[in-house]
């Protein structure tokens, strides 16, 4: 039996979620997030985890760049934490919270890795605008700006309380 055949040109890659890897929800400047006042209402995540630490990637960037590379993969897709770059939602950005996106864009380009940014992770509470960090110069980031629920299933979750931020 032999598996499927994908075209020379694919992409393999992997993708992930600020809140899910980053971790320092409370280092250089980062506001809070809806996912970070969620995960404060009792019962509403298992064992009462957050994603206080996570993955610890925003440390650790480096050697998980190193495991995607040890992979074989070609691309590495990661979401923007908005409470990292614009902690009070709108108005002052967070220079720190840039910065660490610069490294982390270099370090995959340096590893010959496509990285892909994604304007979707954990909102501030407040609300913000994807214009901070989509108008930097990262003309070696391919941008996406994903609707990953539609706006009336959003809402609907979220209404009772107890479901997680969509």
């Amino acid at each position: 039996m032999t598996g499927p055949v994908f075209p020379a040109d694919f992409v393999w890659g992997a993708a992930t979620s600020a809140y899910q890897i980053e971790g320092a929800v409370d280092e250089d400047g980062r506001g809070g997030s809806i996912w970070d006042r969620f995960c404060t209402v009792p019962g509403a995540v298992r064992a009462g985890d957050t994603g206080a630490v996570a993955c610890d990637f925003y440390h650790r960037f480096p050697e998980d760049i190193a495991l995607i590379r040890e992979l074989g993969l070609d691309a590495f897709r990661f979401s923007i934490s908005w409470p990292r770059v614009l902690p009070e939602g709108r108005g002052r950005i967070e220079p720190r919270g840039l910065d660490f996106y610069d490294r982390l864009v270099d370090a995959l380009l340096e590893a010959g890795i496509r990285s892909e940014g994604a304007t979707d992770g954990g909102f501030p509470a407040a609300g913000t605008s994807n214009d901070a960090v989509t108008e930097r110069p990262y003309d070696s980031v391919i941008w996406e700006i994903p609707l990953p629920r539609p706006p009336r299933l959003r809402v609907s979750r979220q209404l009772p309380g107890n479901r997680p931020p969509a």
